[in-house]
């Protein structure tokens, strides 16, 4: 490089250039003639590449002639991203210009051309000796120091950069900052900028960030004027941060300028907002300035990112104050600029603006990814050693897959090879969680207020797996604000539902919530675990030391569980049902002074009890508790309740019992502020006193047998009743005739009433209701009028209904039906008007009269499923199910489809596979070879699964379009052998040939880079699974039965099950 011996004003000397001795390579390298550009372009744009804080190499010494090639400057050349070559009117005359360029040109970078006053023809035509390169080559060519092969690299290098897309002086109109301008826009977008560290092991990362693009980025909105403004939400520890610096290193060469901003949290509560938003304007724009207050910031921020297109993280946010300091640039920032934030609260979130469908729920990781993590850390690779394998699995379990349990503890286990070391590790992991871990999650319970802090205490010690109606019922009845503390736990991911709505919580959550319940030094109300004589050692030990130990609850829990949702079925087995009984009170109540002197017990404030059957007795006898209001309690042994449980107060009753008939005897003892009936008995009676209930709004009566056989009149005086279930009565004969009074009910469950044979005319006055299941009332009949006004239904079930034959007119009336199933009666047409049910997603059809389906199918655009079973006289599918563009589930089983024409929008095909590009499920048995050659030209299917149909595989399958097949079961088949070609389902994750008797192998498995599970039980034929080692994603595998099935020896990905 040719140049002049002063030097700028931020620069003095190579080193300040780029320190070439350290181990920062540079980063971009500018080519320049010093005599031409020197002291202007070059040095401006020097200085301004280094305001970004990048390493630039711009050469301040003059090289003379006779000078050797400076090695720093070689080395510069070789680590630069980016190569800006500044072609000046004298840059040919010098040689080490040109030199240069030859050596930029063999490194492959990226080279940006700026044409400073010349053009690129100068550089192309360099032959003749026109121009102003031409004549410095050819003055060079005169002084016979350079071969004729070094001139010639030399014309093909200029001629190559001149056709290189690059900018002119000239096309800015001489204008210096304007070209200054494009030049540093174009360079920030192609240099490599320093990534950060994101994790040693970035186990499970790749699908994280697939997961979270196919979420999030492709919902939001393309041609939206406003910036890209998206959240990660997770709890601590699951790896937010670890997804934000991934994203942010694939992300910010995409854009002009970026900036991670780490620990938001942090800084805030020590005051620096206003230096984060000092950080913020120096990496995005250059500047450096001291910002003295938040709102100063503010401003300066909007003011110097007008315009811009930036990348922006901010990390670890937990108020909306925090992002009061940043997102005001979202106002004068490009569109398509892209801000991303990450916290564990998704309403500071939804607070500031970001939308819902823009934010992303991080989860744990999946469990071979666990195991890979765990792995890495404890034995530095993805696998346990041989013999660790059950213990990893204990400790992995342990971990729940949170990756930084898994990191963790992993770490904490690294070159310990004595299995005994590792059982004492993961005992002490059971009961304590490591401090790293406790640290991490406890920040989010500290945020909480104190009602916030005991919802959290009772989900961790009582509510796990129930309701959250049931536990919004007893915070609300409590005096608590339970709907909104419950929602700010949702939000702050300290909580999950699943999609019955039943409450769950990460395992470590549970047990720092169970420790801090438990530690009497916190001045909390005790919530006690244990067996039954846990709580006479709380009771003495209140007695030995003469004080009152205020308890919020007691859990002693038995030795089996009830499923989560799973009342029992029986009553002979009551003794392993789990939750014998619950009591909750409203307020702190007395123990009465007699009990103390007679029980030497002082006990204080009970207010949840999970006891066995008899302790409920000895202490609520032992306890004075007026103000109870939630009891449950499976296990009573009397024909009523007794009269020694307090009721007056109850807005919660759940009682279970093979002797219990009745519930109450005598007004008197009625629950007149009960709001929720749960009953698990053989119940016959229900006492005219149920009528006094006016606040009862859900009843729920189940059980294998319920003896009820009539309902007392005075039971339609309950006007605020929305729900009601009445399982497996199948001895009831009929409803009282003023069932119709009930007008607030939305939800009626009436099946298995099988002796119930009409509903009361009064029954069309049920205006609100939502929810009808009259499954499986094989006697019952219903007229034409049997619907009178109802307009609401969106849950409609008849099935098993055998003695139905026509579909009431009204049912076309519901425009709110979401769900219609009609399996199993023996409806012998559908109306036309069913296709004005535009709201419908389920339909399920099944009668063995039943001939066709009306061409006004294809109107339910919004339908997802479809069934149709056991329709012995149907024998097509009409061809208007091809508009059906939001169908992603057809099941077809036991029906003699023979016809699938599509005849009317046959012209349409090639429009129709472009609109149903969506998930396709088929399920079908005998009726496969006739209809999916047909269906699979339609339909890109993910899930098809095939029972009891003859080497079906060969004639059809081989057909299909199976790119996006995910999911595949043949079942019950005669197919011997079975091959997957190379690329033909490169998307299949799970594939199931159990119970093929005569299949001996199956060819190609190392095509299927997905798969994830594998069933081949009852293979009795099955020998070998070539390839089967190379499916490294593999987590599951079923081969019993298979007895022939070998596999090579060492092989760790199976083990017959």
């Amino acid at each position: 490089m040719d140049t002049s011996s002063a030097s700028t004003s931020t620069s003095t000397s190579t080193s300040n250039a780029v320190n070439l001795n350290s181990n920062h390579p540079c980063d971009i390298f500018i080519n320049h003639r010093g005599t031409d550009t020197k002291k202007t372009f070059a040095s401006h744009l020097y200085r301004r590449f280094l305001l970004y804080g990048y390493q630039v190499f711009l050469d301040q010494k003059e090289l003379q002639e006779g000078d050797y090639f400076d090695s720093q400057i070689k080395a510069a050349i070789k680590s630069a991203s980016v190569h800006v070559a500044i072609f000046s009117p004298r840059y040919a005359e010098s040689h080490w210009c040109l030199d240069e360029l030859l050596l930029m040109l063999e490194t492959g970078a990226t080279i940006i051309p700026i044409f400073y006053n010349v053009k690129p023809s100068d550089l192309r035509w360099t032959v003749c000796q026109k121009g102003l390169y031409a004549e410095a080559l050819h003055k060079h060519e005169q002084k016979q120091r350079y071969d004729s092969a070094t001139l010639e690299q030399w014309r093909n290098a200029l001629s190559h950069v001149a056709g290189i897309s690059g900018f002119e002086l000239e096309a800015c109109n001489g204008d210096e900052g304007e070209l200054l301008e494009k030049v540093v826009e174009r360079v920030l977008k192609r240099v490599k900028r320093l990534e950060l560290n994101v994790a040693k092991y970035p186990t499970g990362l790749d699908e994280k960030v697939r997961d979270f693009e196919n979420t999030v980025l492709l919902q939001q909105q393309q041609h939206s004027r406003k910036p890209h403004i998206v959240g990660i939400v997770g709890l601590g520890g699951v790896g937010k941060t670890t997804l934000a610096k991934e994203l942010f290193n694939r992300k910010k060469s995409s854009y002009r300028s970026s900036c991670f901003l780490f620990h938001v949290r942090d800084n805030a509560k020590k005051g620096f907002l206003n230096s984060l938003q000092s950080k913020l304007l120096k990496s995005l724009t250059g500047l450096d300035k001291e910002i003295d207050s938040i709102d100063e910031g503010i401003e300066i921020l909007k003011k110097h990112l007008s315009s811009s297109q930036v990348l922006v993280i901010l990390d670890d946010v937990d108020n909306v104050n925090q992002l009061d300091a940043f997102l005001p640039i979202q106002t004068v920032v490009s569109s398509e600029s892209f801000i991303l934030i990450t916290s564990r609260d998704k309403a500071v979130l939804r607070s500031s603006g970001v939308e819902e469908k823009s934010i992303y729920k991080l989860n744990g990781l999946e469990a071979h990814h666990s195991q890979q993590l765990f792995c890495s850390h404890a034995f530095s690779q993805p696998y346990p050693l041989p013999g660790f394998e059950s213990i990893v699995d204990e400790f992995i379990k342990a971990c729940d897959d949170l990756p930084l349990s898994l990191k963790v503890v992993g770490a904490l286990l690294y070159g310990k090879d004595d299995q005994s070391e590792w059982q004492n590790q993961l005992e002490s992991l059971q009961q304590t969680l490591p401090s790293d871990i406790l640290g991490s999650l406890k920040i989010s319970y500290d945020t909480l207020n104190e009602v916030e802090k005991q919802i959290f205490l009772d989900v961790a010690c009582f509510f796990i797996g129930e309701n959250r109606d049931v536990a919004l019922r007893l915070w609300n009845g409590s005096g608590r604000k339970g709907s909104l503390g419950f929602q700010n736990l949702h939000n702050k991911c300290l909580l999950e539902l699943d999609w019955r709505n039943n409450i769950h919580m990460h395992d470590h959550l549970r047990d720092m919530g169970r420790d801090i319940a438990n530690d009497p030094n916190l001045k909390l109300p005790r919530r006690i675990f244990g067996s039954a004589q846990n709580i006479d050692d709380l009771l003495q030990q209140s007695y030995n030391e003469q004080v009152t130990t205020s308890v919020r609850g007691i859990m002693v829990p038995p030795t089996t569980k009830l499923r989560p949702g799973h009342p029992p079925y029986g009553f002979d087995s009551f003794n392993a049902l789990p939750l014998d009984s619950v009591c909750f009170v409203s307020k702190m109540s007395q123990v009465s002074t007699r009990l103390l002197v007679n029980t030497r017990h002082r006990f204080l404030g009970v207010s949840l009890l999970d006891v066995e059957d008899g302790d409920l007795e000895r202490i609520l006898r032992r306890v004075q508790s007026p103000n109870v209001i939630w009891i449950r309690w499976y296990k009573c042994p009397f024909s009523s309740l007794p009269s020694w449980i307090p009721m007056q107060n109850l807005t919660y009753l759940e009682v279970g019992g093979s002797l219990l008939q009745t519930l109450w005897q005598g007004q008197s003892q009625a629950p007149l502020q009960l709001r929720e009936l749960r009953i698990y008995a053989p119940l016959s009676n229900i006492p005219k006193s149920i009528g006094q209930l006016k606040h009862l709004e859900q009843i729920f009566i189940f059980s294998e047998q319920v003896n009820l056989k009539i309902l007392p009149e005075e039971f339609c005086l309950l006007r605020s009743l929305k729900a009601l279930k009445l399982g497996f009565c199948s001895k009831l004969k009929s409803l009282p005739d003023s069932f119709g009074d009930l007008t607030n009910l939305e939800h009626l469950d009436l099946s298995q009433a099988e002796n119930l044979e009409r509903l009361p005319n009064s029954f069309g006055n049920l205006v609100r209701l939502k929810y009808l299941d009259l499954s499986r009332c094989s006697n019952l009949t219903i007229s034409s009028e049997t619907l009178g006004n109802i307009r609401t239904l969106e849950h409609l079930s008849l099935f098993w209904c055998e003695k139905i034959e026509v579909l009431p007119p009204q049912v076309a009336h519901q425009r709110s039906l979401a769900e219609l199933r009609l399996m199993a009666t023996n409806i012998k047409e559908l109306p036309v008007a069913l296709g004005d049910l535009s709201n419908l997603e389920v339909l399920e059809v099944g009668s063995p009269d039943l001939h066709s389906l009306p061409p006004s199918l294809g109107k339910l655009k919004n339908l997802k499923t479809l069934y149709i079973c056991g329709c012995r006289k149907l024998k097509y599918l009409p061809d208007s199910l091809e508009l059906l563009t939001e169908l992603t589930n057809l099941y077809v089983w036991s029906c003699p489809i023979t016809e699938l024409a599509f005849k009317r929008v046959e012209v349409q095909r090639e429009t129709s596979v472009e609109t149903v590009e969506v998930q396709r499920e088929t399920s079908v048995d005998s009726s496969f070879k006739a209809i999916m050659p047909r269906l699979q030209r339609f339909f890109a299917f993910k899930r098809v699964e095939v029972q009891r149909e003859t080497s079906v595989l060969d004639s059809s399958l081989k057909e299909f379009n199976m790119l996006r097949l995910q999911h595949l079961s043949v079942l019950g088949t005669e197919i011997s052998k079975i091959s997957f070609g190379e690329g033909v389902c490169p998307n299949l994750q799970s594939l199931n040939f159990s119970n093929c008797k005569k299949l001996k192998k199956i060819e190609g498995l190392s095509g299927l880079p997905k798969l994830k599970k594998l069933w081949m039980a009852e293979c009795s034929d099955l020998e070998e699974l070539p390839g089967v080692e190379l499916c490294r994603l593999l987590e599951k595998t079923y081969f019993s039965g298979s007895q022939k099935l070998r596999f090579k020896e060492g092989n760790p990905y199976f083990s017959r099950e």
